[in-house]
């Protein structure tokens, strides 16, 4: 069936729009599969259809989309961006940092209009950047007039496969998930008997980037369905490919995002190893380390030796003396108006948070200020998820 797929890569037209650019040298399945000695997951195994369907959208356009952050609400997305068969989709309200993918016949979108004839109420995400109050101005002024994506656009969802039947060591395509935008080759490195989820390793990359995928999720694909569907997939192990003919949406960056990356830059620390050949790095035997030591540090050599034989000195004075240094804080909370956020419950808010904390450590007041907000949340788990998104 893999053969099948890639047989018939020249007969399918792409959706991106071509350009003069140079093109990259694609990943070649046939030869690596041989330079592997793996083979590829069938492609019975995966949730997608076999021939890649037509993307019919227009960048711009909106859709009703369910909030990946929150998987109970149904929003308003825009299309940022196509690639083959995949849109990649920001939740009106949200900037570009929680822009997510899906494909045309994904469940998880669907025509405007559609959430109202089933009963439904169309919310704002999680992480509206406006009051919760202000939504319906958001609305009229931002939503209500389109441009919508007809109903055409929205193909039918594959059929799936009754169980796992992937197997250890077959290969497939599949989305980084630190980087959506990019379809990686990968193998299978783990199935666990009766687990609805595979272990996947990123080919040339490190098992520390290993993670798991339901298996029937939407997120992996059959050998050689990207080049089918027009989508270039990155290198083994090396750089993302350029996808210069693909349509987007301009956007600028805002300066909440700019203040974000400067942190981020803030943060970085270079770690910087030893050369192999700098002799002030050279390896010691232990009598040359001895000989090295300062005075001061045979000293302590010799009350550690002290402490070892029961001559310590009073160990919880010293810890006294090392809590007397850390800071103490108070954090005091100013609430005005309804404004709780997206997250926080503004009844539970204005009667269970205090309106104080401490004074008392960093960390204790840090955890308190946690424990009341996950109290006033109005979904814990998706407070929580999202606390441990940000940090």
């Amino acid at each position: 069936m893999n053969a099948s797929l890639r047989s018939s890569q020249g007969k399918m037209n792409t959706n991106t729009t071509p350009d003069d650019s140079p093109r990259e040298e694609e990943h070649d399945w046939d030869s690596y599969l041989i330079e592997t000695n793996s083979e590829a997951a069938p492609a019975s195994n995966f949730k997608q259809a076999l021939i890649p369907p037509v993307n019919d959208f227009i960048v711009g356009e909106k859709l009703e989309s369910i909030d990946p952050r929150n998987q109970d609400s149904w929003c308003i997305g825009t299309i940022i961006e196509k690639d083959g068969p995949r849109l990649r989709i920001r939740l009106d309200g949200t900037d570009d940092r929680n822009d997510f993918w899906r494909l045309v016949d994904s469940g998880d979108i669907r025509c405007y209009g559609t959430t109202a004839k089933l009963g439904g109420q169309i919310v704002p995400p999680l992480g509206f950047q406006l009051t919760s109050t202000r939504w319906t101005k958001y609305f009229e002024r931002n939503v209500k007039d389109g441009p919508f994506a007809a109903e055409s656009c929205f193909k039918p969802q594959p059929s799936k496969p009754e169980k796992n039947l992937f197997k250890k060591g077959q290969k497939l395509e599949a989305v980084d998930p630190r980087h959506s935008n990019l379809i990686c080759p990968a193998t299978v490195s783990n199935v666990i008997p009766g687990d609805y989820r595979i272990m996947l390793s990123l080919d040339g990359w490190s098992s520390l980037n290993n993670f798991k995928v339901d298996y029937l999720s939407r997120d992996i694909f059959p050998v050689g369905w990207c080049k089918l569907a027009g989508i270039r997939i990155a290198k083994v192990g090396g750089n993302p490919p350029s996808r210069a003919s693909n349509k987007i949406l301009p956007t600028s960056p805002t300066k909440q995002n700019e203040n974000v990356r400067q942190q981020q830059s803030k943060n970085k620390k270079t770690i910087v190893s030893p050369l192999p050949n700098d002799s002030s790095h050279s390896p010691t035997t232990m009598d040359e380390k001895n000989n090295n030591l300062t005075t001061k540090e045979k000293i302590n050599q010799r009350s550690k030796t002290k402490k070892e034989n029961g001559n310590s000195i009073d160990s919880d004075e010293a810890n006294e003396d090392t809590k007397k240094k850390r800071p103490i804080v108070t954090v005091y909370l100013n609430y005005l108006g309804d404004n709780s956020g997206m997250l926080l419950n503004p009844q539970k808010f204005r009667v269970s948070m205090p309106s104080k904390f401490g004074p008392d450590e960093c960390h204790v007041v840090l955890t308190s200020i946690f424990d009341s907000c996950i109290k006033c949340a109005f979904q814990q788990a998706s407070f929580i998820k999202r606390i441990i998104d940000v940090f």
